[in-house]
């Protein structure tokens, strides 16, 4: 479920850049120096996301089990996987939409509104 969530987050956040991208390549900017642009914006938003994630869920999850019976301790294999599960789902909704803008004519996107 995060990961779809994810995934329609982060592709909507680029869907809204593609006036930006137009701009971009009628300026003179190759689709890959665009692409390349908007997938490490989205994944330098994951990798605080996740940075963020991790420094809080560690300490909350030793409160909780401290106050609940039964709450296993943090292990690191299935946070690790999570982790990168998000990192590709993030990967894939920046590359998607992004490819998708590029091959948008400029002067049509930029001539709506």
């Amino acid at each position: 479920m995060a990961l779809l969530g994810l995934y329609g987050v982060v592709s909507y956040l680029v869907s809204q850049r593609t006036r930006e991208v137009a701009v971009r390549l009628a300026v003179g900017a190759r689709p890959a120096q665009v692409v390349r642009r908007v997938f490490h914006d989205g994944m330098r938003l994951a990798l605080i996301g996740l940075a963020v994630g991790l420094v809080v869920a560690v300490p909350l999850t030793a409160l909780v089990r401290s106050e609940v019976q039964g709450i296993a301790p943090v292990q690191p294999i299935p946070v690790l996987i999570g982790a990168l599960l998000l990192l590709i789902a993030t990967a894939g909704a920046s590359l998607v939409p992004a490819s998708r803008a590029t091959r948008i004519d400029p002067a049509t996107t930029l001539r709506q509104d």
